[in-house]
């Protein structure tokens, strides 16, 4: 008969048992997904093409391509996440642009927003003017979302003309994850 330990209730065979093989194997297996605890819901949504983002003007990013999404939470075609839950979460977004030469004293900036205009977190960054890097904005926010809450990534830049972003992997991507159901 299979013993309990304290420390996370699942039984181990006693050294005394003969070995079954797959059978024993198998019931363990089957013992610990029954206990196992469920995945929380998790996405991420990243660009799949080069989008312009205008001078002076809070854009919505495009993030049509779904990388993971557990729960139900992505809606790439709406590029957005939407909160299956009510709980408390931890969402990231970042968004990289595109060096532009001349661009001194100009700054870009990426935000979390809830909604059509509740702004929850932004991180502005002035353009590296020493060489060609791209320019990257990354911002994180911890709290409350009501099921049903949707989550978008914003850009803005106040250099004179239209900057586009880098289209590379996971440079521009929004992701969440379910910290707490409430």
């Amino acid at each position: 008969m299979p013993n309990y330990t304290a420390k996370n209730a699942l039984p181990y065979p006693l050294l005394t048992e003969a070995p079954d093989g797959p059978a024993a194997f198998q019931a363990l297996a089957d013992r610990i997904e029954a206990v196992w605890a469920v995945p929380k819901p998790s996405a991420m949504l990243k660009q799949n093409a080069v989008q312009n983002i205008p001078a002076a003007v809070s854009t919505q990013v495009l993030l049509p391509t779904v990388v993971h999404s557990q729960g139900g939470m992505a809606d790439a075609a709406n590029n957005r996440l939407v909160a299956p839950v009510a709980g408390i979460y931890c969402v990231i977004g970042q968004l990289a642009f595109q060096y532009i030469a001349g661009a001194a004293n100009t700054y870009r900036r990426v935000g979390i927003r809830q909604g059509a205009a509740t702004d929850l977190n932004f991180m502005a960054v002035d353009q590296v003017t020493t060489n060609s890097l791209a320019t990257v904005a990354q911002t994180t926010w911890h709290g409350p979302l009501a099921a049903g809450d949707p989550i978008t990534l914003h850009a803005f830049q106040n250099h004179s003309a239209a900057i586009g972003t880098v289209l590379t992997p996971y440079y521009c991507s929004l992701a969440a994850w379910l910290i707490q159901a409430t």
